[in-house]
């Protein structure tokens, strides 16, 4: 049973106390005359007791309107304290003479709950103690709408958060695929102008820094100077040393070779035991 807010609250502005007890009578019976109204539930409660109730009301609480009749209106909460809670929740403005509205789980007589929107308003003085006629109203489709609407909401949030990770964590990947394949390109690089024992240039980024030096020293006046260097009998040491020696050999040759140079000059090994020495930006031949 649905009724809009706005009539609610226009049937609650007709609920006053007046000044004259004749106009007070009147009213009375207006009022009266609503709780026969199907159209929108009234309850009137006077010392916390229902003493009237129209059979929508009746009805969306799962009694007999005879039968609510005399009882407390507790029976529409859980408990004694969640009455007392809602009595405390439209007190104040009861006694400021408003007509407060809550939504709240009422309680059938079956013992289910129902969500419910009331919508109080104070006949004589008292707040909540004196009379009061209440309008209910039954908002369960609203509020499964509502719940559907919030986990709908929630579902999407969560899959957009999925996405979010996936995507982060597909971003990541990335990240770590290119720089693994940067380092992948670089070993390969490495492997192709480097020798592997030496770590110095292998003959083919020598023959490229070659060619970039001659061409240099042909736009300028600068000497250059490429000596070839080898290990006397590396063979007969390689073999009474055996392989280890011989390797530790090279290395102590290819690091006393580059100490021994400019920085500017560039050290390759060329063969097994052969060392190509190139010196640029010479003055003089003595140098």
């Amino acid at each position: 049973m649905l009724t809009s807010e706005p009539l609610m609250r226009e049937i609650a502005e007709d609920v006053v106390i007046a000044p004259d007890p004749r106009e007070d009578e009147r009213r009375l019976q207006e009022y009266r005359a609503l709780l026969s109204n199907d159209a929108v539930g009234f309850l009137v409660v006077c010392d916390g007791n229902v003493v009237q109730c129209n059979s929508s009301a009746a009805h969306l609480f799962g009694w007999n309107a005879a039968d609510l009749l005399g009882r407390s209106a507790a029976i529409f909460f859980g408990s004694d304290d969640e009455f007392q809670s809602f009595g405390c929740r439209i007190g104040d403005a009861l006694a400021a003479d408003g007509s407060p509205a809550t939504e709240w789980r009422t309680m059938r007589r079956d013992g289910s709950r129902v969500w419910t929107r009331l919508l109080v308003k104070g006949i004589t003085p008292g707040g909540p103690a004196g009379e009061t006629v209440w309008m209910v109203e039954d908002i369960s489709a609203r509020k499964e709408m509502e719940a559907a609407l919030a986990k709908a909401r929630e579902d999407l949030e969560q899959r957009v958060r999925a996405a979010h990770d996936e995507l982060a964590w597909s971003n990541e990947r990335l990240v770590a695929e290119l720089y693994e394949r940067s380092e992948v390109e670089e070993r390969a690089r490495r492997i192709a102008l480097y020798d592997e024992l030496t770590e110095l240039p292998n003959r083919r980024l020598l023959e490229s820094r070659l060619d970039e030096a001659m061409r240099n020293h042909q736009l300028g006046s600068d000497r250059l100077a490429v000596l070839v260097v080898d290990i006397d009998e590396f063979t007969k040491l390689n073999d009474a040393l055996g392989n280890r020696g011989g390797d530790a050999v090279l290395r102590a040759t290819a690091a006393r070779l580059v100490d021994t140079v400019r920085t500017s000059d560039l050290v390759a090994r060329t063969g097994a035991d052969e060392f190509a020495v190139v010196l640029g930006r010479l003055r003089h031949t003595d140098d």
